[in-house]
């Protein structure tokens, strides 16, 4: 809880209240290509296509598949979002750090209505409930993290460029 608020602010809410919903759709043969945008599936970049499904990142739960099913990431933006995946699409943006955290420690798993294979649906999810505290808070929130989160983005990137460097250099000394 955050400091100085009574839990009394607080209330619980279904996700539906904050979001609306939207399952990701396979990438046929006609959009998929060499480069362009990311075909995203809620694990990783599966590949590229000519046509994005959303322009803005989305939260994302899993909902399909063994392994991950359950879990919440944040999409790349100008992303086509895979059948294995739902997106959550927040009516105020100002949600989706505070959500994000909130519903990877929300054992979203409990949602899986799956019989032969792990799923969860967008009725289940849109009906999950959720603590929410005062609006205020959620931009608070939103606001450090955005700033960790840029952190975070930089450090990658700073890994990245150490990488091609490490690789240029071991080619050189090994060459030698």
């Amino acid at each position: 809880m955050f400091s100085g608020e009574q839990l009394e602010d607080w209330c619980i809410k279904p996700l539906s209240f904050l979001a609306d919903f939207k399952y990701g759709k396979m990438a046929t043969s006609e959009i998929l290509c060499e480069k362009g945008f990311p075909v995203y599936s809620g694990y990783r970049i599966v590949g590229y296509c000519n046509k994005y499904m959303f322009k803005e990142p989305q939260l994302v739960v899993l909902a399909r598949g063994v392994s991950g099913t359950g879990e919440v990431r944040i999409s790349p933006p100008c992303c086509h979002l895979t059948n294995l995946s739902i997106a959550v699409l927040l009516y105020d943006r100002t949600y989706i750090n505070y959500l994000l955290y909130y519903l990877e420690n929300d054992n979203l798993i409990s949602l899986d209505s799956g019989s032969a294979q792990s799923q969860i649906t967008i009725n289940d999810l849109s009906m999950h409930k959720v603590m929410l505290p005062p609006y205020s808070k959620v931009v608070e929130f939103d606001n450090i993290a955005k700033q960790l989160r840029s952190i975070i983005d930089e450090n990658n990137k700073e890994i990245e460029v150490l990488e091609e460097l490490k690789k240029v250099l071991l080619t050189t000394i090994s060459s030698r």
